[in-house]
């Protein structure tokens, strides 16, 4: 699930544009449909030509099929998915999703995995680095954080390889983290809250709270925005696919999923 995401390498500007006209669904024509897939799929089989492995990922998928249905057949992202797999031959696709999209594209199997929130360790190893700030003490002391900020609760906190695990421990179990849920998206979009001259993390999590008429977890979740490690309501699924024949090895492998 950030990084903040996957795309194919090697990719040059013009080829980044077109594959983001996938989501895009304002074609007007049957004409212009069929030369953008035609493109996508010419730059697809051009990256192929390389002999390195293909990785596409297309996050946020549910909006993009959602926003198809009833569209006209030669407009639907699924069919140029399908076609992407029909025509290459060492092609990976990485799909995001909060519902796992199980039908087939066209011959090829989706296979979905669901993803669980972090782990309380990996949660706060993500919010630390995150932030826009180095962590000082007063963030882990309600006492300074609510008193005179002297040089004492200014102190920067500083990580060693001695001190590392207590550090991660203690920032799992502060508040803020508590009201993320070990969602990723949510993580960041609290991790964005922590700048400068913005108070503690004491005082962003008192802030979250006290904001009037809106849920805790939809102000995280419209700060992060819609994307694919955000959990909202269910666990986030993704979904591989692969154009790779059953007898040749795959140069991606999902490992501990």
């Amino acid at each position: 699930m950030e990084t903040d995401g996957f795309f194919m390498t090697s990719m040059e500007q013009s080829e980044d544009e077109a594959f983001a006209s996938l989501s895009s669904m304002s074609i007007s024509s049957h004409s212009e449909a069929r030369i953008l897939r035609s493109q996508i799929v010419q730059r697809v089989q051009r990256l192929e030509a390389t002999r390195a492995p293909v990785l596409l990922a297309l996050d946020d998928l549910d909006p993009i099929m959602a926003s198809a249905e009833g569209a006209e057949e030669l407009r639907h992202p699924r069919k140029v998915l399908t076609e992407l797999l029909l025509r290459t031959e060492r092609l990976e696709i990485f799909l995001g999703a909060r519902e796992a999209p199980f039908r087939a594209l066209g011959a090829h199997k989706v296979v979905a995995y669901s993803l669980e929130p972090l782990k309380a360790s990996e949660a706060a190893r993500l919010f630390l680095w995150r932030v826009h700030r180095p962590l000082v003490m007063s963030d882990f002391s309600q006492a300074m954080s609510g008193g005179e900020q002297g040089p004492p609760s200014l102190l920067p906190l500083i990580m060693t390889a001695q001190n590392r695990g207590m550090v991660l421990q203690q920032l799992a179990s502060h508040p803020v983290l508590s009201l993320c849920g070990g969602l990723p998206g949510r993580l960041r979009a609290a991790a964005d809250y922590v700048l400068p001259r913005n108070g503690t993390l004491f005082d962003i999590h008192q802030r979250l709270l006290s904001t009037a008429g809106e849920d805790i977890h939809q102000q995280l979740l419209s700060r992060a925005g819609e994307d694919l490690i955000e959990q909202k309501g269910s666990a986030t699924t993704i979904a591989l696919v692969s154009s790779c024949c059953a007898t040749e090895r795959s140069g991606f492998e999902p490992v501990g999923l």
